[in-house]
């Protein structure tokens, strides 16, 4: 009976073999045509995401986002109706790609609109802050910035502003300068400087390290300037103390003095200030014997009091005063903080989560919010059934995501920027004369960016006037490590003199890098 119907059989699974294999191909094909058009629609969702963020950081920089949010709306329509033609039966894959194209267009063409819209925004900022604390010299090169914005050149732009400081700080520089001509004096290699400095700012040519350079040579001269002219008024004082009797011999103070100014004019600094310190030290010295020997000399002080009672009644009596070789008051150098401007855009990556063509409605998941944000005054939300429409799209009633780019729900994204940010301890002041002490400190960049090319400048002045300076190069401080900072002031007699006199010092130390520059100022008990 069955060894009769076998051919039957046989038949029937030949027949189920020819039609399994006939219809399985078409079913490969097909499931490969959606896993297509879902992987194209989870791209086009980064996209959105991206551009999503990218238009809030704009919105934060001022840009008017009105525009991009009708095309992001646009954007979202058309992943909402690619959803539903993957979700359909039989699936429209072809209408899937077609929106998942025209989302994925609309969404990078919002995101580079947007970029160049926030930079416009803080590239005009800039123009405005530097336009506002700089001198009228920086106007051409603030003029130049404009015209790069408006061509969309943004890393010009950030050129321009770094010269438009270099062109401020060279006319102060010049005006300086020039100060100390009126006063007959002729510092030839720093107006040498200061002109090479000069025509490369104007050319655009200015090599790296020349502004650290020229306003370190500044610096310096602007010491010796104000040490000489201390050594004057210490000449002064020996010439007013002499009598008639008894007179201060400032031969040496004087020509010490000279050499000092000569120093200067060449360019040698250091001799400059030590010429200063030597000619303070002598006229000091010989104010202190004068005065000794009137105290101990009856006839000589004697002698002086009537001298100087008849110099007090008779105009031009006994006016034979030393003067000293010349005289130069200080200038005030004005310093312009120089720092690079940057007007670059680094939107926060999303944290997208894929789509889900699960669910009965497909959800366009937004940027997660970072762990550190707080967000307050948001009370917490319920949990929501995930649907599988995207947020941006009007929730039907059974659906329960709300889109949080609604302008009452929206959550604000922060923008996250490598910075600098440096941290200063004084971990010791140690003797080493009477005069001279070794300062050691430790500098930390506690910021998130490395910092290049980074300079510590320490300043010690008593009521306005410089008693030391110095500079230490640390080369690049990566983020989260230290450097040893290491100082040996030596103070002249009158320096310290000075200081003790006061009673305090007011220190000023200032870390310069390529990205930031960070001033801390105290006042520090001697």
């Amino acid at each position: 009976m069955i060894s009769g119907k076998r051919p039957v059989l046989v038949a029937c699974l030949l027949a189920v073999l020819l039609l399994v294999g006939t219809v399985h191909p078409v079913v490969a094909a097909q499931t490969t045509e959606v896993e297509r058009a879902q992987e194209r629609l989870q791209a086009a969702n980064r996209a959105y995401q991206t551009a999503l963020v990218t238009v809030d950081v704009a919105q934060e920089a001022g840009v008017e986002t009105g525009e991009f949010d009708e095309r992001l709306d646009e954007a979202d329509e058309a992943l909402t109706d690619g959803v539903d033609a993957v979700r359909a039966t039989p699936p429209d894959t072809e209408r899937a790609l077609e929106a998942a194209t025209r989302a994925e267009r609309l969404s990078l063409a919002v995101e580079e609109d947007a970029t160049v819209a926030t930079q416009q925004a803080l590239a005009d900022a800039a123009i405005e802050r530097e336009r506002a604390r700089l001198s009228s010299s920086a106007d051409e090169w603030l003029q130049r910035a404009e015209a790069d914005r408006a061509d969309g050149q943004f890393a010009a732009v950030e050129r321009d502003l770094q010269y438009a400081q270099h062109a401020a700080q060279a006319t102060h520089y010049e005006a300086y300068l020039q100060n100390l001509s009126a006063q007959g004096l002729d510092p030839v290699a720093l107006d040498a400087e200061v002109a090479a400095f000069d025509e490369a700012v104007e050319s655009g040519t200015l090599a790296p390290r020349e502004a650290s350079q020229l306003r370190q040579s500044m610096r310096r001269a602007d010491v010796c300037v104000r040490r000489l002219h201390a050594a004057t008024l210490a000449i002064e004082r020996a010439d007013q103390t002499s009598s008639v009797l008894v007179s201060a011999d400032l031969t040496a103070a004087t020509a010490a003095h000279q050499e000092g100014y000569d120093a200067l004019e060449r360019g040698e600094y250091d001799v400059a200030c030590r010429a200063a310190e030597t000619a303070q030290t002598a006229a000091d010295s010989e104010t202190r014997r004068v005065q000794s020997t009137l105290e101990t000399d009856v006839l000589a002080k004697t002698v002086d009091a009537v001298y100087d009672t008849l110099r007090a009644m008779i105009p031009g009596f006994g006016d034979d005063t030393v003067a000293s070789t010349t005289v130069v008051h200080p200038p005030t150098l004005v310093v312009v903080d120089v720092s690079p401007v940057s007007v670059t855009v680094v939107p926060p990556t999303p944290s997208v989560t894929p789509l889900d063509f699960t669910a009965e409605a497909v959800t366009t998941p937004v940027p997660s919010e970072p762990d550190e944000q707080v967000v307050d005054d948001v009370d917490a939300t319920p949990e929501r059934e995930e649907t599988a429409k995207p947020e941006r799209a009007q929730a039907e009633p059974v659906a329960t995501a709300e889109p949080e780019r609604a302008q009452t729900d929206r959550v604000e994204q922060p923008v996250r920027e490598e910075t600098v940010r440096f941290v200063i301890r004084i971990d010791g002041v140690d003797e080493c004369g009477t005069t001279c002490r070794d300062v050691t400190g430790t500098l930390r960049n506690v910021g998130t960016g490395d910092a290049h090319n980074v300079e510590v400048d320490m300043a010690l002045s008593v009521d306005g006037s410089v008693l030391w300076t110095g500079t230490q190069s640390l080369g690049t401080v990566p983020a989260g490590e230290t450097r040893t900072i290491s100082q040996r002031i030596v103070l002249g007699f009158g320096e310290a003199l000075q200081a003790r006199s006061n009673g305090t010092v007011d220190v000023l130390i200032t870390v310069r890098s390529d990205e930031e520059t960070q001033t801390i100022r105290d006042t520090v008990a001697v």
